[in-house]
């Protein structure tokens, strides 16, 4: 049973970062539902809580993970909107800047914006 208790509190610890993390994309996603998101999401937490080997069982956290090397990558891998491909709807060359984090997007062209059919607006939250 010890491994059971392990497990849960791991899994437990995972639950309440999951639901803190789509507290905070709550104002991205205003409207839309995304079918399994939170199961992704839990998906996603439990890959990186186990990314730091150091800690027992039991005492893993998503946060040692995200620090891990491997953890960025895994965060910005993960396809939040897996029903709309940003890339498709805007094919554009977009860069970050590492100094204040701001988009910029060159060579927009409204007519290569690919929208869904029978959309006539696109609208794009940028959020860091």
């Amino acid at each position: 049973m010890k491994h059971v208790r392990e497990n849960a509190t791991e899994f437990g610890h995972c639950s309440v970062v999951n639901k803190a993390f789509r507290s905070a994309l709550g104002p991205f996603y205003k409207g839309y539902k995304f079918t399994h998101f939170h199961s992704r999401l839990m998906g996603l937490f439990m890959r990186l809580k186990v990314l730091y080997p150091t800690h027992k069982r039991g005492e893993r956290r998503v946060v040692n993970g995200v620090g891990h090397a491997y953890g960025p990558q895994l965060l910005t891998a993960f396809n939040y909107t897996p029903a709309c491909v940003v890339r498709q709807v805007l094919p554009f060359s977009m860069r970050i800047s590492n100094v204040g984090m701001a988009l910029t997007i060159t060579d927009f062209d409204m007519a290569e914006v690919g929208f869904v059919a029978g959309a006539t607006h696109i609208e794009l939250t940028y959020g860091v």
